[in-house]
């Protein structure tokens, strides 16, 4: 970490320093990454990162929005950017570097809107397509892409889990332990007999590289050290290529993990459990994707129900004679039974002729 900070101005490699104090490894990453682009930008400009302070100024800010903008930064990364960035002049502000007021540099109206997306699982066709293909790979990257599908877990999670993750119970369920990451809360997820089955071959295989003692179990042959999330997007894009579906992020391993277990009717507070949400709002997103499945199905359904009923009201407008029918269902039965040498067999159509006969009389007496 030390090597990515080194280009940053000595008020950075500060606040940087007090950060890591109280923030988790990555966020102070997401620090680093954001100031490391402000301050390139401010080099462009010809400027000393060293009077940053001294000289910027509220255009300066503006024309940061908008190249953010301009290089296709999403939305959410343009958010972060800039909520990292004025968390930094509200710092420098109260240590007395900053004189300007960092509330006007960077205003509440500057970051763009929030975008309310909704999960976005693989197709049903995909996902099985997916899975079969991770299953048939003897490749790590691909065991801990179908372990994220299997757990609904987030990457950053797959990739900290420790070596020893199993948690057996008394009653003989075993349950992954998910160490604290994105939330700072710890979870178990429950496993099905083939996920701790695939957990125990990843130990194996992460067993065989682990040269450095690595209390992790996703560790890369290559490094000797943890996958990296490149790592992991790279090993996705060529697994869809390889099993011939549309590409996916993998963070979309976790959508269809989620609504997979509410269309099969796991309720809410089960889901948000195992996702580990902090606030049911997150979780209810999975809900209205669930809704729309459940919309799609029902038009297909009614559709083909439709379709059925059309079929049999024909039939209905053909049968001119019910009893006639009857005859001739039972003449074909008692047929297949002289002519069967299968005693099983012989007596479901005596039991079956039984049953039509009796049928053939209420019938009769109705008509």
């Amino acid at each position: 970490m030390g090597n990515t900070r080194s280009s940053l101005p000595s008020h950075a490699k500060e606040f940087l320093n007090y950060r890591e104090a109280v923030c988790t490894a990555s966020t102070v990453a997401i620090y680093i990454t954001v100031l490391r682009k402000l301050y390139r930008l401010w080099t462009s400009c010809g400027k000393d990162p060293e009077k940053f302070f001294e000289q910027i100024s509220r255009a300066f800010f503006e024309e940061w929005f908008n190249h953010m903008y301009a290089i296709g930064n999403k939305v959410m990364t343009r958010r972060l950017a800039l909520k990292s960035t004025r968390f930094y002049l509200c710092w420098a502000y109260d240590r007395g570097y900053l004189k300007l007021d960092p509330h006007q540099l960077i205003r509440p109206q500057d970051l763009p809107k929030e975008p309310k997306y909704l999960p976005k699982p693989l197709q049903l066709k995909h996902d099985k397509t997916f899975i079969d293909y991770l299953k048939t790979s003897s490749d790590l990257p691909n065991k801990g892409l179908l372990l994220t599908r299997y757990t609904g877990m987030r990457i950053g999670e797959t990739l900290m889990l420790p070596y020893e993750c199993l948690r057996f119970d008394d009653d003989g369920t075993c349950s992954i332990y998910v160490p604290p990451g994105k939330l700072l809360t710890d979870r178990l997820v429950p496993l099905t007999d083939e996920g701790v089955e695939l957990v125990r071959e990843i130990q194996k295989m992460s067993k065989e590289y682990n040269t450095k003692n690595l209390n992790q179990l996703m560790i890369s042959p290559y490094t000797g050290v943890a996958y990296s999330y490149s790592g992991m997007r790279s090993a996705m894009k060529i697994a869809c290529q390889k099993a011939q579906i549309p590409y996916y992020s993998i963070h979309q391993l976790r959508h269809t993990f989620a609504t997979s277990l509410l269309n099969a009717g796991v309720s809410i507070i089960t889901l948000k459990k195992l996702l580990g949400h902090r606030k049911i709002e997150m979780t209810l997103r999975y809900a209205e994707i669930a809704q729309v499945k459940i919309k799609e199905e029902f038009y297909a359904c009614a559709d083909k129900a439709i379709q059925l009923y059309e079929t049999s009201h024909m039939l209905l407008k053909t049968i001119t004679d019910p009893l006639r029918s009857f005859t001739d269902l039972i003449s074909l039965i008692e047929k297949k039974r002289q002519e069967s040498q299968n005693p099983k067999i012989d007596r479901k159509r005596i039991n079956l002729l039984k049953k039509l006969r009796r049928l053939e009389s209420e019938v009769e007496l109705c008509l």
